[in-house]
């Protein structure tokens, strides 16, 4: 039998760049595992002035990738990321591998890996999860538009322009202050390093932040998992994690729950890909 393939359902505002460097070494140190595959967000790949993708935008989407894999026999780890953990809830409905076996069907999610998740209970929101989290760098792309325009036309200076503040902008898309998601996204970076980085990501609606997920079945609750707990986090807390982590246990069953530690913080696919490709490995199987 083939070992799964790995799915990688990227965090809010990472583009899939942010996992190149991870699924570089998952293949050197597994060889014999297929390649990992990694698509981006359709809310974070999108922008104004189209319409704003919603959660349930990206979960269709991953739910026809996983489709696409399952219907060729193929098995699956499903490796969600930060927000990904919410689209991976939604979009394994109907895809693990004992219920399409038993509508005689091969293929199918035989695993779920949540790395620093988000999972909201059922008729929760992300938003509804994460209430009591700082999330105050991150800013309409409304209003960093128009700070930019004053900037150019010498009615700002530079500073203000990063600077998180009150809107009264759109809240369609979103994105991040560079100077203050930089030391908490990527707080185990060097600092130009992680400057870098936060100027690499996207941005992202502000809808899908919004939409409630809905009840897993049976089937899709007892899908193993794994969640991979970061204990330098910035993003998501420890107690948070830990919080999630109990969520999971009590919906699937303490059995069926592993998890896992690093000493890192929030995006180790950035800071850290080879000692996560590592983690990954043993949890695929490798």
């Amino acid at each position: 039998m083939s070992p799964p393939t790995l799915l990688i359902v990227p965090g809010s505002y990472s583009p899939c760049l942010a996992y190149y460097d991870l699924v570089k070494h998952i293949q050197r140190l597994h060889p014999a595992l297929p390649e990992p595959l990694v698509y981006d967000l359709p809310s974070a790949s999108s922008g104004p002035p189209l319409p704003p993708p919603t959660l349930y935008d990206d979960s269709a989407y991953f739910a026809e990738k996983i489709s696409q894999l399952a219907d060729t026999g193929t098995d699956i780890v499903l490796f969600a990321h930060s927000y990904g953990g919410a689209v991976a809830r939604e979009a394994v409905k109907g895809f693990s591998k004992e219920e399409r076996a038993k509508q005689g069907k091969k293929g199918g999610v035989v695993k779920l890996v949540y790395l620093s998740a988000v999972i909201p209970a059922p008729g929760q929101s992300l938003h509804d999860a994460c209430s009591s989290l700082d999330f105050s760098f991150l800013r309409p792309v409304e209003e960093v538009s128009t700070m930019l325009r004053a900037f150019a036309n010498g009615q700002l200076p530079l500073h203000h322009v990063d600077t998180c503040s009150p809107s009264q902008g759109s809240t369609d898309y979103f994105q991040q202050s560079i100077r203050n998601s930089a030391p908490k996204c990527f707080n185990d970076l060097p600092q130009a390093e992680a400057v870098k980085w936060a100027a690499r990501m996207t941005v992202h609606t502000g809808i899908s932040f919004t939409n409630p997920v809905t009840e897993l079945s049976d089937y899709d609750k007892a899908i193993p998992s794994t969640f991979i707990y970061l204990a330098r986090d910035l993003i998501l807390p420890p107690d948070f994690q830990k919080a999630r982590i109990e969520l999971l246990k009590s919906q699937s069953g303490a059995d069926k729950v592993q998890v896992v530690e690093m000493d890192t913080g929030h995006c180790p696919n950035v800071s850290a890909p080879e000692e996560l490709a590592k983690v990954l490995g043993k949890i695929w199987g490798a």
